[in-house]
């Protein structure tokens, strides 16, 4: 007696949701704009992209028109860390738990 092959079983899979997250404490503008800006543009086309980044102060973080560029990319969800502490970011872990 042979045996009927199997039928693959068909089953619907949710598609997996990749999620990346870039924490740019200490990013100059010359990095954001030549190097995170545009791997940040690819990843958001096929992944949920969040972007933590505190304003411009002392040659490290970015402005809002640097943001322009990304007005045609799926969303990005930007996360300005611009709270009265944003300065430590930079300079100091002083305070803060792993």
């Amino acid at each position: 007696m042979r045996a009927e092959p199997q039928q693959p079983i068909s089953r619907k899979v949710a598609p997996l949701t990749v999620r990346v997250a870039f924490y740019l404490p200490v990013v100059t503008p010359w990095w954001f704009d030549n190097i995170v800006a545009p791997l940040i543009a690819v990843m958001a086309k096929d992944c949920e992209v969040h972007v933590l980044v505190p304003p411009l102060s002392n040659g490290t973080g970015i402005e809002g028109w640097q943001l322009d560029r990304f007005a045609d990319c799926p969303p990005i969800d930007w996360h300005i860390l611009d709270g009265g502490d944003h300065l430590d970011l930079r300079t100091s872990l002083e305070g803060r738990t792993m």
